[in-house]
């Protein structure tokens, strides 16, 4: 697209001209579009527009969607959508969720209606939903702890210096202190917490870890060396993105729900 000189007032301005001449094209094809991320040269003479599109037999908006599909398993509630929630001294209403590559917030400015990105965490915080970007509290210490302290046990056996010579018995004890993290992980509140647990799948097996701190848009993680301890290249140097977090927080809860305990890592 090449023209007069764009800025972000002519961008903002673009966008929701074609988000309207779409609706119809939508309504009529069972389809919800949504201005997507884009990009202005430095010259301010062309500009690039990304749009997605959805599957949407309500007519909600993109992000009206994937706050009603993704939103419990980042930690939101139902009646977090359109609520208020104040940033350096603005009102700002909640519209829903965008994703690029991870998970954001998508707010808008009262009176104007101007819309931002909000990376997750800082939502959550804002709303009280969670504990203030880097917080912590008694209980998150209390879990971190006895997870560091079984992940310390799972090590010495993963390396062999345990007292135990019987391969079938440490792997049995092996086994038992994985059935304690799992429940730890059970009883961690929903969404990205201080000990859920999430696992990738790598090579035959499983990369395991436990969330041990949630601080900001990264996530810190502690490593589980179970069966073959395998990792991820998704975790670098103990910590993740939240967004990458959510995914992974989500797909094990669906994964548990489907099948139940865990398949050997």
């Amino acid at each position: 697209m090449t023209g007069n000189p764009f800025d972000k007032t002519n961008y903002r301005a673009l966008s929701a001209d074609i988000a309207a001449a779409l609706k119809p094209v939508g309504e009529k094809h069972g389809l919800t579009f949504e201005m997507g991320w884009g990009s202005i040269d430095r010259s301010g003479k062309s500009a690039s527009l990304k749009i997605n599109a959805a599957v949407s037999a309500s007519g909600e908006p993109l992000h009206v969607i994937l706050f009603r599909e993704h939103g419990a398993s980042l930690g939101f509630k139902p009646e977090h959508l359109g609520a208020t929630l104040t940033l350096r001294s603005r009102q700002f209403r909640l519209a829903g969720l965008m994703k690029r590559r991870d998970f954001s917030v998508l707010i808008t400015r009262i009176p104007d209606g101007v819309e931002f990105r909000l990376p997750v965490a800082d939502a959550l915080a804002a709303l009280g939903a969670g504990a203030p970007v880097g917080g912590a509290n008694a209980g998150d210490d209390a879990t971190r702890r006895a997870v560091e302290g079984i992940i310390a046990r799972m090590q010495v056996l993963y390396q062999g210096q345990s007292k135990c010579q019987d391969f079938e018995e440490a792997r049995r004890q092996e086994t038992a202190l994985m059935d304690q993290l799992e429940a730890i992980s059970d009883q961690a509140p929903e969404g990205v917490s201080v000990g859920r647990m999430i696992r990738y799948q790598v090579a035959d097996g499983y990369a395991h870890y436990v969330i041990t701190r949630v601080s900001g848009s990264s996530v810190s993680v502690a490593h589980v060396p179970f069966g073959d301890a395998w990792t991820s290249p998704v975790v670098r140097n103990g910590r993740m993105s939240y967004g990458h977090a959510a995914d992974a927080v989500q797909k094990a809860a669906a994964m548990r729900k489907l099948f139940g305990k865990r398949k050997s890592g």
